[in-house]
């Protein structure tokens, strides 16, 4: 690559992070760690997520219309943790929660 430096520049200025994505239906809910979120619109306010087909996190933002992006910081390792592994139970046991819009869980830790 002959210009390594400027595009290592540039790719340093496209902003990144982690982000938990929850989603609620019905009875149903799970959570899944993104690393694609950005905003797409001021008006209307709007962002784009991408999820993988599979996830079942996708699936019931499709039933529900509707979603939470928990931003993680950077001391959130042990949260970071949690969502690299699978689960038996919840994905949310564990975790300190509260409710919010349509009962979509925002993560409190």
């Amino acid at each position: 690559m002959k210009n390594k430096k400027e595009v290592g520049k540039a790719l340093g200025r496209i902003p990144s992070g982690l982000f938990i994505v929850t989603a609620k239906y019905e009875d149903q809910e799970d959570a899944v760690l993104a690393s694609w979120v950005n905003q797409s619109s001021f008006e209307p306010p709007e962002i784009t997520v991408a999820l993988a087909q599979i996830r079942s996190t996708r699936l019931l933002i499709e039933a529900s219309q509707a979603f939470i992006v928990n931003i993680l910081g950077k001391e959130t390792n042990e949260l970071m943790k949690h969502f690299f592994k699978s689960h038996d139970g919840s994905v949310f046991d564990g975790l300190k929660t509260r409710k919010g819009i349509d009962g979509i869980r925002i993560l409190s830790d």
